[in-house]
Parts: structure tokens; sequence; C-alpha cells
């Protein structure tokens, strides 16, 4: 089961938070909204397509949440955006954050790979050739390659 611990203040304004000067900067206590870190974390396994787990990773997911200090101000949506990869940005916030600051929306970006290895599986250095990838801790290679698909069947037409 995943477990979510709020980060503890550190004197530290974080990485993309809303107080920091730039591109997403909003006067929260102004507009009477609260910010908070959060860590979710687990095992995530690897399941086949029969549902054999095959392997087991762990992982971190940051989350920070803007949402009304006062929990009656708030409307019931949450917005949710990744962080971009360039600075933990996120453009939707920049563009939006007025609206939903004003209409008591919440507001949940979150940051994946926090522990992301140093060769991730998922982004190879050359995905048409999977032989090169190294095995991962469990002895793993990719099991598909781009011949394991067949794009020349078109989709059925509704």
């Amino acid at each position: 089961m995943p477990s979510a611990v709020l980060v503890p203040p550190s004197g530290q304004l974080p990485l993309s938070s809303a107080l920091r000067p730039g591109t997403g900067h909003a006067d929260l206590d102004k507009t009477g909204y609260v910010e908070e870190e959060y860590h979710l974390s687990g095992i995530a396994p690897t399941i086949t397509a029969a549902g054999d787990v095959v392997a087991q990773a762990p992982y971190v997911i940051r989350f920070l949440i803007r949402k009304p200090s006062d929990p009656s101000r708030f409307n019931g949506t949450v917005v949710i955006e990744p962080f971009s990869w360039f600075g933990d940005r996120a453009a939707g916030w920049i563009l939006t954050r007025a609206y939903l600051l004003r209409r008591g929306y919440a507001f949940a970006g979150y940051t994946l790979n926090r522990n992301r290895p140093a060769q991730d599986p998922k982004f190879p250095a050359d995905p048409a050739n999977p032989e090169q990838l190294p095995e991962d801790a469990a002895g793993l290679k990719p099991v598909a390659t781009p011949d394991d698909f067949d794009h020349g069947t078109p989709l059925p037409r509704r």
C-alpha cells in the first residue's frame, strides 16, 4: 500500500513553490491559500499480460498541493498537473492561477522519478535496438520490440 507523508517545513521554499519569484508566483496568503508538500511512496509491480508479477520497483512521487486555507472556500475541484522536467514548472498553473485562486480550486502539481535510475528503461538511448539496453537488477530486458507491433493493420472504423 502506498504511503503519503507531509514534508515538514525546512525553512526553504520547495522547488516550484508558488511563493518563489517567477512566472508561477502567487501571493497565497493574500488569496487565502496554503501550500503543502507531500511524498507518496510505495512499490510498483511489473506485471505481464497474463497477470504475473515479474519484478517490483520502489517509487516516490512528490506532490505540491495548493488549496484554500478555509475548507468552506474549496469548490470541490482539484486541478492536477505534472511539473515539467525543466525547472519543475507547471504551465497550466502559470496560465490559470489567478482564476483558480479566485474560484476556490485546489491545485496538485506532481514530480515523478524522484529516484530515477541512471539508465531509465522507459527512455532507452536507442528504442529501435532494445538489445543494447542493460539488464535491470532482476536480469530483465524489454520484451517488446518495434517489430512486435503490426503498424500496417488499419483500425476498425465505427
